[in-house]
Order: C-alpha cells, then structure tokens, then sequence
C-alpha cells in the first residue's frame, strides 16, 4: 500500500489555510485588532474567516491520522472513505467552482483500501 493519501490531505489542508489566511486577511486583522476574545460573532466576514481556517486545520487532522494508519500498515474504516466522497459530492454540487474537487482522489483511495466487513469495519 502506497502512502500518499493522508499527506495529500495535509496538503489540501495546508492550501486550505494558506489561501484563508490571504482571502481573509482584512477580517482575520479585525479579530487580532479586537483583542481575539469574543471578537467573531456576531460579525458575518469574522465568522466566515474563522470557519475557513476551522476546516483546513480539520483536513490537516484527519489527513495526519490518515498518514498514521498507512505508516502502521492499518487499513482506514470504510466510513471515512464513503463519508469524504458524500461530502464532496454534496459540496461538488452546492458549489461546483470550489476547491471540494480535491477530495475526491483520497475518498476513491481511501474506499478502495478499506476492509471487507461494511461501512464500518475499523482493521
């Protein structure tokens, strides 16, 4: 089994963030500049900036258990296959112009490592 999968979820959530931080850069100074305590609701762009960068920590996360499985020789949980390929299909279709294409490479990888047994089968 190649290793790829959990650090190009590392990679997504990396861009994630990194293009975050510079879309939202005039929201993200507002909340540095109120002292960061309190400061996202109930401001709609703060809210939007924080979420943004709340994701592509997430993508890191679950790319980084990802990456710890396949360095452990473990098989992932077919959910988390399954589960990425509804979300971005889901997301694909509320926002085709959106960087939710990339996750369809690691739900098919992810899918087709998983083990026999159903959705839920861990290793």
């Amino acid at each position: 089994m190649q290793r790829w999968v959990g650090r190009y979820l590392i990679a997504v959530g990396l861009l994630h963030t990194a293009a975050g931080i510079v879309l939202y850069r005039q929201p993200l100074a507002a909340i540095i500049r109120a002292g960061g305590w309190n400061s996202v609701d109930p401001h709609f762009d703060r809210n939007t900036a924080f979420w943004f960068l709340v994701a592509g920590i997430l993508f890191m996360l679950v790319g980084g258990l990802v990456d710890w499985l396949e360095s452990q020789h473990l098989r992932p949980p077919g959910f988390l296959g399954y589960g990425l390929a509804a979300l971005a299909a889901v997301a694909v279709f509320l926002m085709p112009l959106s960087g939710f294409w990339l996750f369809f490479p690691a739900a098919a990888a992810l899918s087709r490592r998983a083990p026999a047994g159903g959705l839920d089968s861990a290793a």
